[in-house]
């Protein structure tokens, strides 16, 4: 019922958005435009956990990701979009922004969304695009030390495209997704928050470098009773993708991350991934991956590493215009974990999209 109230509480401010402010602010006769889909995504999968006492064995089916998008084209100029996510016990409300082309090559987005100056791998890849049932470590580790709650922040960011350079600023809250209407800070010093930014180049078709740097900057923090405390986070990352570069038919993406933390914890980290695919036909894909995560600790603590392998087929179904409306996905995946257990997990992915 709770999840029901969000949906309409979300969706109808856009019907009403769409339905009543858009013909007074637009003369072209193809506004206002709503559009609503969305995802599924249905897991079977196995796990074995070595090392413990007893040996550790799961297996099961799960719903990974249940989203609704409502996407409303106000105006030639502003839209709005919201995602819902069905599959959690609760919060709901993944975004809710709003859109402003004010120029070519000149964007404006403001609310709740996934600020671009994280990794690719959480600042811009979606869930419905990933390569592997899971991210690889450091890229959700890196969003949640930089602030983030599911990647994602309250703030504004502007953002476009000029010729082969893509680019983005933005300064957030540095909080998280809200819990309640307004803000979650009761009170900090002026000028406290997230900034930061990422620039990507495409340097041909079949070459791509680019990267991000943001920090988080809050002092004297009262946060739902909690403080005050100091926030003192940094984060940056390099990202290289080839398509076809040496073999015609495969693509890779390898992307390094690093951040610190000097607030209520102290550590340095860092992280990479490394994922190659090879097209076998206009279907098929064999894709591999390699990352680890180091956390990194500077009061004599020994650093904590893991390391994780992957490797699976990816089948795509698309429709008579080329269109995916559904992939399935076999995938084995081990983890080397700090403490020297090894966890092994062979997952089947079925996934079917609703736009």
């Amino acid at each position: 019922m709770d999840k029901l109230k969000i949906f309409f509480k979300t969706v109808l401010p856009l019907l009403f958005v769409t339905l009543t402010i858009a013909p007074s602010q637009s003369t072209a006769s193809d506004f206002p435009e709503m559009k609503v889909g969305g995802y599924l995504q249905f897991y079977g999968l196995y796990q074995h956990q070595e090392d413990v006492m007893p040996v550790e064995d799961t297996w099961g089916y799960r719903v990974r990701r249940a989203r609704l998008t409502v996407q409303s084209q106000i105006t030639d100029r502003l839209s709005a979009t919201s995602w819902l996510e069905f599959a959690g016990r609760q919060n709901v409300l993944l975004d809710f922004h709003f859109d402003y082309r004010v120029y070519r090559g000149i964007r404006i987005r403001g609310g709740q969304f996934r600020p671009f100056g994280q990794s690719f791998n959480t600042g811009i890849l979606g869930s419905a695009s990933v390569l592997f049932p899971e991210r690889p470590g450091i890229t959700p580790f890196n969003a949640s030390q930089m602030g983030y709650d599911a990647f994602r922040d309250i703030g504004v960011m502007m953002y476009g495209s000029v010729g082969q350079l893509s680019y983005a600023l933005f300064t957030t809250n540095g909080s998280g997704r809200f819990t309640q209407a307004g803000s979650q800070i009761q009170s900090r010093d002026f000028g406290g928050g997230s900034y930061g930014g990422r620039l990507d180049y495409t340097i041909s078709p079949e070459l791509l470098v680019g990267g991000h740097v943001s920090t988080n900057q809050q002092r004297n923090v009262v946060r739902e009773g909690d403080g005050p405390f100091d926030v003192n986070r940094h984060s940056g990352s390099l990202r290289l993708r080839t398509s076809g570069l040496i073999v015609p038919s495969g693509f890779t993406q390898t992307e390094f991350v690093i951040g610190s933390r000097d607030d209520t914890q102290e550590f340095n980290y860092d992280g990479l991934y490394s994922e190659a695919g090879l097209e076998l036909d206009d279907n098929w894909t064999a894709l591999a991956r390699f990352d680890y995560l180091a956390q990194r600790y500077a009061n004599g603590n020994s650093d904590d590493i893991q390391h994780g392998y992957s490797a699976g087929f990816r089948r795509l179904f698309t429709r008579d215009d080329g269109g995916e409306f559904a992939r399935a996905a076999i995938h084995y995946n081990l983890i080397d974990l700090p403490d020297d257990r090894l966890q092994h997990t062979i997952t089947g992915v079925f996934q079917v999209r609703f736009f």
